[in-house]
């Protein structure tokens, strides 16, 4: 599950960084890999809001979802916390299934700059519990990046990554994703 922020703050060349990072992700999965992309900046896209996790089954698959990737752009607002609530929502939808793999590890990467609108919104996420027993890791990208993210991400049990370049940023993410 991968949280994308596309919101005007990400610019050029962090939209271009974190591009090419998910797609070097998504060419490492594996046939039983399951990925949605949940892309937001003051909400979340028509063409996404009813994503589900697919199986990168095929070549096909994955061209779909860099197909996905390589049209996103960066406009609007920010708003972490509908991208965070989206991307939760389908997780827990995929573990209610019965015939789910719902035992399997599951997490939501979140890939923003963290220049969120308003940080009540992602402080609320502690008081609602809407994050549940979803491990969140959050990739930060570019050179000013919100600090205040980072402070609600540690107190959200996420594990927080600043990705100061696309080279960095593939590193972690391939690795992150050998671990789960």
């Amino acid at each position: 599950m991968v949280v994308l922020d596309i919101s005007g703050s990400m610019g050029e060349q962090k939209l271009k960084d974190m591009k090419e990072a998910m797609k070097f992700f998504i060419s490492k999965l594996g046939a039983l890999d399951r990925l949605a992309i949940v892309p937001f900046n003051k909400s979340i896209p028509d063409k996404f809001r009813n994503a589900s996790l697919a199986l990168m089954t095929d070549q096909r698959a994955k061209d779909k979802a860099i197909r996905d990737i390589e049209g996103l752009k960066a406009e609007e607002g920010t708003n972490i916390k509908a991208g965070l609530e989206a991307g939760i929502k389908i997780l827990n939808a995929e573990r209610s299934k019965k015939h789910s793999a719902g035992k399997r590890a599951s997490c939501v990467f979140l890939l923003s700059d963290g220049d969120e609108n308003s940080i009540d919104k992602v402080s609320s996420l502690i008081e609602d519990g809407s994050v549940g027993n979803v491990t969140i890791h959050t990739f930060g990208f570019g050179t000013k990046h919100n600090e205040k993210v980072r402070t609600c991400t540690r107190s959200l049990c996420y594990i927080y990554t600043y990705m100061p370049s696309y080279f960095i940023a593939v590193i972690k993410l391939y690795y992150i994703l050998l671990l789960t």
